[in-house]
């Protein structure tokens, strides 16, 4: 029977996965190939590079071989792992959940900053939750924070509370739809100085199905992706929805939407409408591209 170590399968997995990459990126198919054989052994990758010569059983090497299969037909490898790293921790994601991107790290990070310049904690309210990521990181790094959560999939929803009882903190969850007459009940009764309202909801047009990479399209849950029209609709119906309660409830509040880059003029047009006191502003991600839209009431 024939022997596999590391190097070899490694060696093996690189070669099929090649195909997968452009030759400017197939350096890639071998980080791909160590991140899977590291999240089957429990291991890091150093670990990995380390120990080349060392034996694999061949059941392993079976679980292997399918899971290199299953990135060859382009299922992205944090569904193959069960898991993805956001703001530096761990969190499980599976086919119900999208898996969170960079971009969205960035719209925390903005937060954090915002929350550590007000006198008092804020109220967080995080909407289309999905996995959870947003909703834990804040409250990991703001633990005496009260921090509501929302999604309208059920799945997404027990996903979320997975992650929330994994990194052991209490967040509150609700199965409903954006700024919803639920969610608004549940503010009242916490009667908040601040409120502060994370949002990245689906913003992709449905259209850009046709030049998204299969690993998006073939397999994250289309409805956390994709919206019918440019993109704009439920970002915008958000932005409604709590520009109501606001004006009836006069709640001091910040609020931070990610979106599409060329939705950025039709999301600062429909908010100014919608907030015509309130301070907006645009703000870019790392790579220079208009993505985040802050709205802040006087009062906050």
């Amino acid at each position: 029977m024939k022997k596999f170590t590391i190097k070899s399968i490694l060696s093996e997995s690189a070669e099929r996965l090649f195909l997968m990459f452009q030759d400017e990126h197939r350096s890639e198919a071998w980080l791909e190939a160590e991140l899977l054989l590291a999240g089957l052994l429990k291991k890091d990758r150093v670990w990995i590079i380390a120990h080349q010569d060392q034996e694999l059983n061949q059941n392993l090497v079976r679980i292997y071989r399918k899971q290199i299969q299953r990135r060859l037909r382009h299922e992205p490898i944090a569904y193959i792992l069960g898991e993805q790293i956001f703001c530096g921790r761990v969190f499980f994601v599976n086919k119900h959940v999208l898996i969170p991107r960079p971009e969205t790290e960035e719209l925390v990070f903005r937060a954090v900053r915002q929350m550590k310049q007000l006198s008092d904690l804020p109220l967080v309210i995080d909407i289309g939750t999905g996995s959870g990521a947003i909703a834990v990181s804040i409250k990991k790094l703001f633990s005496k924070s009260t921090v509501l959560a929302t999604d309208r999939s059920l799945q997404a929803i027990r996903t979320a509370k997975k992650n929330a009882k994994t990194h052991n903190v209490n967040i509150h969850f609700l199965k409903d739809n954006l700024f919803s007459h639920q969610l608004i009940r549940e503010i009242k009764k916490r009667n908040p100085k601040y409120l502060f309202v994370l949002a990245n909801l689906p913003y992709l047009p449905v259209s850009d199905q046709k030049i998204l990479d299969p690993s998006v399209t073939k397999f994250e849950p289309r409805s956390a992706l994709f919206v019918h029209g440019d993109g704009t609709d439920l970002i915008k119906k958000c932005i409604s929805q709590i520009a109501a309660f606001q004006r009836i409830k006069k709640q001091p509040l910040i609020a931070q939407f990610e979106f599409d880059p060329p939705q950025a003029d039709t999301l600062m047009q429909h908010a100014r409408r919608q907030f015509p006191n309130s301070r907006l502003r645009i703000y870019k991600d790392f790579a220079g591209r208009k993505r985040f839209l802050e709205i802040k009431t006087k009062a906050a």
